[in-house]
């Protein structure tokens, strides 16, 4: 369902960057640019890697490759221990299409350098490259403008750890 012409569409935004602690180590990455702008403005709060269900924390993952080519099967997305969660990555991509589409999401608020959701500067193959994560390559590919955001070095808890685990519920689709 879309919005109506008199409602603003809301806006995709990785839910690390409103402070859920789904990072792949737990840390906080909120940005309080991106929770202000929420503030304003319909937001849907995703995070592919916990709707693929990896959890969290979980290892680290790894684009083999740029994520459009994974989506093409050309390439693998693997964890640190080597176990390809490519399939996990392209599902979970499709769900947030699908989410994104069934609400009138025009534009996406991703976090920067992650393998599902980042867009320009981030590693391929463990180099620095510029490049897109699954979900967001998913997303442009599909007319969905994407602006790669960077966890708010200025909020006093990003980057930081703590003890409590965001809701599951917070991103199930």
């Amino acid at each position: 369902m879309s919005p109506s012409p008199s409602q603003q569409a809301p806006i995709l935004v990785s839910a690390c960057l409103l402070g859920a602690q789904c990072t792949y180590d737990g840390r906080l990455n909120n940005n309080g640019r991106i929770a202000a702008l929420s503030r304003n403005q319909q937001t849907i709060p995703i995070c592919p890697e916990e709707i693929a269900g990896l959890g969290t924390p979980r290892p680290a993952s790894h684009l083999l490759v740029d994520g459009p080519e994974v989506l093409k099967g050309l390439g693998k997305v693997v964890l640190d221990s080597g176990e390809d969660v490519t399939a996990k990555f392209v599902e979970a991509a499709h769900r947030v299409l699908e989410l994104c589409q069934s609400n009138g999401v025009q534009e996406a608020y991703l976090k920067s350098k992650s393998p599902s959701c980042g867009h320009g500067p981030l590693k391929i193959n463990h180099e620095p490259s510029d490049g897109s994560g699954v979900t967001a390559a998913l997303l442009m590919a599909h007319g969905i403008k994407v602006v790669s955001v960077d966890a708010d070095p200025d909020q006093p808890d990003a980057h930081s750890h703590s003890p409590k685990a965001p809701p599951a519920s917070s991103f199930e689709v």
